[in-house]
């Protein structure tokens, strides 16, 4: 099965237990790729990924998604209208 990124946000009081995040490091398919203090971004499988967190308490999955940067250059149409030709 193809991999995925998600992101696993801990909602619980204080942080994140140490166990659940090991459980989550410790998955055959599972590689932390970033943590923060209540944000894990894993790369695994769908499927095996959801049913770890399906057990953990206080903990939600959801698909990485990807925003394009605009850009923010000035672009330039033409010559100005009161330039000679």
């Amino acid at each position: 099965m193809a991999t995925s990124r998600f992101v696993l946000r801990y909602r619980g009081q204080g942080s994140p237990p140490s166990a659940d995040v090991a459980r989550v490091a410790e998955l055959p398919s599972a590689v932390v790729v970033d943590s923060s203090p209540r944000m894990l971004l894993v790369e695994s499988e769908a499927e095996e990924l959801r049913s770890l967190v399906d057990n953990l308490a206080d903990w939600v999955m959801a698909p990485e998604r990807a925003f394009p940067v605009p850009d923010t250059r000035r672009k330039v149409d033409g010559p100005p209208p009161d330039a000679p030709r």
